[in-house]
């Protein structure tokens, strides 16, 4: 029978149903599930290799004859040892059998068997190649398989289902389905880098050619794996690109006008000259704000770059059209940090700044709930508060989102839900890099801040071990003494919100007791109140306080020129992308800045390579390519949240090379399917998206 795509697993009469429960939980629940659940790996059982001609530290199968089998019991840990000598005409080896006590009735003088592992070299007998726990098979038994002669692929167990109960799950279900099988890549793109149909695709995956060299196979670069990676990436960025079309097709945005008095305004409102980046950036994002599309742009930029002026200058028109703009940002302490910048900026324009977060007394909230809902406040800072069910904006028109990776997909939709489809900049401090933004956010134009102010000075970078703790506190002291500011960053504690409070605690106590006792030392955490955390952040801005004790919550956002010094306290247990946020508090003034990392003498490999990635580099995009070399896109800072896509076959790091060349061609695609298609094209481009949506786990913000 032949079953579709999209037929589920449960409905197949002859897979049992706890295989299906296991399958089910691994997140395989369709016949295309399965079919896309491919090997992990390949064992190469083409041909027997003689003893004589094996290649120690390589996989590789043998056939021979039993000639001696030795019982033994290791004298330390009483392991039940099996020794299985087999020659062939070439030469001998060993076998070795860890507590199997039973495959010496199996494996007895004079019979014929196929053995299958990584050779070593024998303890007892150096000169003899050694196979520690091989898979044995008689040779009817291997005949029964079809081994050998061909390559067997190896998949990730799941529940009960072994390897090789997959592997006959999947090639039964490739017979059934494999004349059925439509194929979603064009056949242009098929013939334009000579890619095998789908069907050819699968087969060759699940059971690969023999002629192919293995290398080609375990590095995933035969052209049937090739041709699956093209056809994930190319889906994905073809929702991206039909979302991107379609949105761009219809006048239903703000066209806000850009007249000679706002561009007066706006050099009115800028406190200093923009770079050359600043005014390249802010050119791209007004010159989208005045078509009649809704903008949708992601603003890169490093730690410092001045993406916040930029936002300014854009909420500046949104005012001066009559509308209204928000901007949300992760923490109260950053939108608080914004609220005094905003209007400081704003005052001498007479534009009222609002700010709506969580901390704010019941009579302020409804306060500026009702500014927003009668329009009397043209600009507000928040945080999460400001999508909440009883927020109402009288005339919402333009969305700035900061730290934007800090917010799920969800909490974009409902913020820009506030409005009619206003314009949304969404901004980032933590660069992405190039290949993981196309696939994140192809829908968006992407604007990058690739330049500092002008006076501001390189960090210099130390890593210090415990140690040498007390030194670097003295040192410390005299940066203080010479007029200089410092924060001094706690060791992270990720489990609880209470312990990192406590650990802040008692470093504060610490070195206000000790290393740095009479010196004027600030403490700050999230858990404070939102009028103590203000005080103690304007008086370590005024230069009341000396030193900030401080957790994460300084990680972005706070600004203070005279802050020249960063220690960071176990730093080995802090990601790439928050040392280097850290990093960025300093190095704000003209001044020479220096960022200390902290750490025990001996650290893990991943925290070796985060601190030397941080000491040779400087640029975060730099950093953020390393980041997704570390760690892969999945995990790198708030990926998850952003939205990533569940690629079942592309691995972003691995196949990179291909997302810009799939991006061009995929553009191409979609304008000339929508354009030869008219109507009924954009019907199908409609109905393409919603199970687009699902099957790359992603939702709709727009």
């Amino acid at each position: 029978m032949a079953w579709k795509l999209s037929t589920p697993l449960r409905d197949i009469p002859w897979i049992p149903a706890n295989y299906v429960e296991d399958l089910r939980e691994a997140g395989v629940e369709t016949v295309e599930d399965l079919l896309y659940y491919l090997p992990i790996r390949y064992e190469d059982w083409r041909e027997a290799r003689p003893i004589g001609r094996l290649v120690f530290g390589r996989e590789a199968l043998v056939r021979g004859v039993v000639t001696q089998v030795e019982r033994k019991v290791t004298p330390r840990q009483r392991m039940k040892l099996l020794r299985v000598y087999l020659q062939d005409s070439t030469g001998q080896m060993v076998l070795v059998f860890f507590n199997q006590p039973y495959m010496a009735k199996r494996l007895t003088p004079g019979l014929e068997v196929f053995a299958y592992g990584e050779v070593g070299r024998d303890r007892d007998y150096w000169m003899f190649p050694c196979m520690q726990n091989p898979q044995v098979f008689l040779p009817e038994e291997a005949q029964k398989r079809g081994l050998p002669g061909r390559y067997v692929p190896i998949y990730r167990k799941v529940g009960r289902l072994t390897t090789r109960r997959l592997e006959t799950l999947i090639q039964r279900l490739l017979a059934e389905v494999r004349d059925g099988l439509d194929d979603p890549l064009p056949q242009s793109i098929r013939q334009k880098y000579r890619f095998p149909d789908r069907a050819t695709a699968l087969t060759h995956v699940h059971r690969p050619p023999a002629d192919l060299p293995i290398e080609t196979l375990q590095t995933h670069q035969d052209p049937a794996f090739q041709r699956l990676v093209y056809e994930d990436l190319f889906l994905l960025q073809l929702g991206l690109a039909f979302r991107r079309v379609l949105l761009y097709e219809q006048p239903v945005g703000i066209a806000f006008r850009v007249t000679p008095d706002i561009e007066a305004d706006i050099r009115r409102l800028l406190p200093f000259e923009l770079t050359a980046a600043q005014k390249r950036v802010l050119q791209e994002i007004l010159a989208d704000m005045q078509k009649p599309q809704p903008l949708h742009r992601l603003l890169q930029g490093d730690v410092g770059s001045g993406k916040t002026i930029i936002a300014a200058a854009c909420m500046l028109v949104a005012a001066r059209n009559g509308y209204q703009a928000c901007l949300m940002a992760p923490t109260e302490i950053l939108a608080e940090q914004h609220f005094y910048n905003l209007k400081r900026w704003f005052r001498p324009l007479n534009i009222p700044v609002a700010l709506l977060i969580g901390g704010l007394r019941k009579r302020e909230r409804a306060e500026v709930l009702r500014w927003l809902a009668e329009g009397h406040a043209p600009i507000v800072v928040g945080t999460h508060a400001l999508f909440q069910e009883d927020v109402r904006y009288a005339r919402l028109g333009f969305v700035v989102i900061d730290e934007q990776h800090r917010f799920g997909v969800r909490h974009r939709a409902r913020i820009r839900a506030k409005g009619q489809r206003p314009d949304t900049l969404v901004m980032t401090a933590t660069p992405i890099p190039r290949s993981l933004a196309l696939t994140l956010y192809g829908d968006l134009d992407v604007s990058v801040l690739d330049e500092l102010p002008p006076g501001r000075q390189p960090v210099e970078t130390r890593h210090v071990t415990t140690r040498h703790r007390e030194d670097v506190y003295r040192w410390v002291a005299r940066q203080l003494d010479e007029g200089h500011q410092a924060y001094i960053v706690c060791p992270l504690i990720e489990e609880s919100e209470k312990l990192q409070v406590q650990a802040a605690t008692r470093l504060y106590e610490e070195l206000s007791q000790g290393w740095l006792r009479g010196y004027r030392l600030g403490l700050v955490h999230g858990q404070l109140k939102r009028e103590d955390r203000e005080a103690v952040m304007d008086a370590f801005v005024q230069g009341d306080l000396q030193a900030l004790v401080a957790t994460t919550v300084i990680e972005v956002g706070v600004d203070n020129p005279n802050a020249t010094v960063m220690v960071i306290e176990h730093a080995e247990r802090f990601g790439l992308a928050q040392l280097h946020q850290l990093r960025g508090r300093v190095g704000r003034g003209s001044a020479r800045s220096y960022c200390i990392l902290i750490t025990p003498p001996q650290v893990g490999a991943d925290a070796k390579v985060r601190i030397q990635a941080l000491l040779e580099y400087r640029s975060g995009f730099d950093i953020a390519e390393i980041d997704l070399r570390l760690r892969g896109p999945g995990e790198l800072a708030g990926v998850r949240q952003a939205g990533l896509a569940r690629l079942r076959v592309a691995d972003l790091v691995r196949d990179h090379a291909w997302i810009p060349k799939i991006r061009q061609d995929v553009e191409e695609y979609a304008r000339r399917f929508l354009a030869a298609s008219g109507e009924a094209g954009r019907q199908q481009a409609i109905r393409f998206l919603r199970q687009w949506a699902r099957h790359y786990g992603l939702v709709q913000v727009g």
